[in-house]
């Protein structure tokens, strides 16, 4: 993933031009610069209305007020003090998880690195509910730490942190839940708590600009960082986060570089068969003579800010049909694929994917089966969730689990996390109905355009390069 980097220095030093010297770490949200606004001194021109000055001397109070607001928005650098009290800030258990996640607006934080390690407000399961935890999730024991946090007091920790709820938060979040007790489970042997430091910043207005700088990680992207920060009030909540570590290149929609790398991806799928990742494309001798039905989309459908190039390739045996992802990298100059599946799949704005299998060989007539993918902007690919397949009983009654349909329904799903198809049907249609409002109901699904990769359609839309 590469996103244009804001340029910390250039900003201090212009910030440090602009200020008046003053950096001590306010008591209020007063200005930190008290800097004369030009023209303050300036003699008016003759003829000026003079109604108009005695209603500005009128008001001076007022004037004033201006001013300061108009000071207070300048970047300013911030001072030792400051720095060292995000630091402080940053490195407290309920602060430090807004880090681990790249986002450009609060509602695409990542939950499960917030809350991996209780984010200081995780609670103590009691007996009954451990009981019900086992029972709901068929397990003997639990064999390792359970971080419980409730529904409520984690919309109202969001709340606090990022002025937005639970509700709103677009990014994927798969904790276990139990509804009786309305709260989320997650079972951890480690943690991922990481120290950062502050290292410089800047503030303007009530936004600061701040760096971060961890040497807990190992050639990771996320050891340093550019996080945005806004004083609410008593409360300072985090607004953005980006990784520094890539190239300051960006790149993004309409950048010539990388279409040009698309086409000429295309144009060698269509001359050679191969594929922008270097893997040989298969076509059936059945389309020999036929129309070309192979398509591509050029679209950001992971959400990182740049285009990726999407193909479906489907002029070919079932088991050589494949719909893949590629991103274009300026720096390596290489193309690398983000996910490939079965040509039957589906792109929504949380970074989530929905990829049908492509056979059904399960016992539920009606209902697709489908792969779960989950983006990872730290990782910039695609990662796999588990996969979703139905039982009906009206399909398959022999050894249907009728003690698990407690809807009713005549369907029971198997919901499998993080590893392939397992056959445990445990979900009635209640529970599963849950599970996808919570993984698929807040995202929108993304309208891709698709176009067949010919030269007809390759001329037309590279036509600028």
């Amino acid at each position: 993933m590469r996103k244009k980097r804001v340029l910390l220095c250039m900003v201090l030093s212009i910030a440090l031009l602009c200020s008046c010297g003053n950096t001590e770490m306010p008591e209020s949200d007063a200005p930190i610069s008290t800097e004369q606004q030009p023209g303050a001194n300036e003699p008016q021109e003759d003829g000026a209305d003079e109604g108009a000055a005695q209603g500005a001397a009128d008001e001076n109070a007022g004037g004033e007020s201006d001013a300061q607001d108009q000071d207070a928005a300048k970047p300013t650098a911030l001072s030792e003090e400051e720095i060292q009290f995000f630091t402080d800030f940053i490195q407290k258990m309920e602060n430090y998880g807004f880090l681990l996640s790249a986002y450009d607006t609060p509602e695409y934080v990542n939950l499960e690195e917030v809350f991996y390690g209780g984010a200081g407000i995780g609670e103590v399961m009691s007996d009954e509910e451990i009981a019900a935890y086992l029972t709901a999730y068929q397990q003997e024991e639990l064999y390792t730490d359970c971080v419980k946090v409730s529904r409520e007091r984690m919309d109202a920790f969001l709340r606090s942190k990022l002025g937005i709820g639970l509700e709103e938060i677009r990014e994927p979040f798969t904790w276990r839940y139990l509804s009786e007790f309305d709260s989320y489970y997650h079972e951890a042997g480690d943690t991922n708590y990481t120290s950062y430091d502050c290292i410089e910043g800047v503030r303007e207005g009530d936004l600061y600009t701040l760096r971060f700088h961890t040497d807990w990680f190992w050639d990771d992207p996320r050891s340093d960082c550019e996080t945005v920060i806004r004083k609410s009030g008593e409360e300072y909540q985090f607004v953005s986060n980006r990784y520094l570590g890539g190239s300051e290149i960006g790149y993004g929609a309409g950048n010539s570089e990388v279409r040009a790398a698309y086409a000429a991806a295309l144009q060698n799928l269509m001359e050679n068969l191969i594929m922008p990742d270097g893997t040989q494309a298969e076509m059936d001798r059945f389309w020999e003579d036929r129309p070309n039905e192979n398509e591509f989309s050029i679209a950001d459908v992971d959400g990182d800010g740049a285009e990726e190039l999407i193909i479906a390739w489907t002029t070919t045996y079932i088991a050589g049909m494949r719909e893949a992802v590629y991103e274009y990298d300026p720096d390596t100059q290489k193309m690398r694929r983000e996910l490939q599946e079965y040509p039957y799949v589906t792109y929504f704005d949380n970074g989530m994917i929905l990829a049908g299998w492509s056979h059904n060989h399960t016992y539920g007539d009606d209902f697709w089966p489908y792969n779960m993918y989950r983006y990872d902007r730290t990782t910039d690919e695609y990662l796999y969730m588990g996969c979703v397949t139905s039982w009906q009983k009206e399909f398959q009654p022999e050894g249907y689990p009728d003690e698990v349909d407690v809807s009713g329904t005549g369907t029971v799903y198997s919901i499998t996390y993080g590893e392939e198809y397992t056959g445990e049907y445990d979900y009635d249609q209640l529970r599963y109905d849950q599970f996808y409002e919570e993984i698929f109901g807040m995202a929108g699904e993304i309208e891709l355009q698709w176009h067949l990769i010919t030269e007809e359609e390759l001329d037309i839309l590279f036509a600028d390069l």
